[in-house]
């Protein structure tokens, strides 16, 4: 389990600010799957989640975790 603290550095226009999406809606995908009781094997499960959260399926699941936000996660 990570810890609160990070760092995402780079030049400008080197992809940090989608690094950290990336971070926090994998972040927030594995939060709501352990919620639920889903099994993550495989690196295609959290998009499986992302993509329902941000499905008009998710929409009150996603705003109940503050997770990313439905253009984010599209």
């Amino acid at each position: 389990m990570p810890n609160r603290h990070g760092l995402v550095a780079g030049a400008t226009g080197t992809g940090e600010t989608k690094t950290f999406q990336l971070i926090a809606e994998r972040l927030s995908a594995f939060h709501h799957a352990d919620r639920k009781g889903l099994e993550l094997v495989d690196l295609e499960d959290p998009r499986a989640v992302v993509a329902f959260l941000a499905s008009d399926e998710g929409k009150a699941e996603l705003r109940n975790i503050g997770g990313p936000s439905t253009a984010t996660a599209g």
